[in-house]
């Protein structure tokens, strides 16, 4: 049996393809192809992530704390650094997250 040979980049596959991009049916390259299907692709990746953007821009704007939120930005509002740290041993939590919203926390007013 012989072994099936494959296209090498050598040969350039040729692609029936009818659209509003080309009326006349004429033939197309298929790398051509690819770099409509790769733009389209892009395209609707685009718009997903901007249709996903504004979701959350809604959501983070009309969103309310949760006790588990609260929690920690009452805490970092009304405690100073040591405090907080002292009062987080007994809680068995670590204090990255604490200390990340503390300076969120002094510079708001709410």
């Amino acid at each position: 049996m012989p072994i099936a040979q494959f296209p090498t980049a050598k040969h350039h596959a040729i692609v029936r393809h009818t659209s509003i991009a080309d009326p006349n049916n004429n033939e197309i390259p298929a790398d051509e192809v690819g770099a409509r299907l790769r733009f389209s692709e892009a395209r609707f990746a685009a718009c997903l992530t901007l249709v996903y953007a504004v979701w959350v821009l809604f959501i983070s704007l009309h969103h309310e704390a949760w006790r588990d939120e609260a929690d920690v930005w009452l805490a970092a509002r009304d405690m100073g650094p040591r405090e907080l740290f002292h009062w987080l041993g007994g809680a068995g939590t670590p204090g990255l997250w604490y200390t990340l919203v503390m300076p969120h926390v002094m510079t708001k007013k709410v």
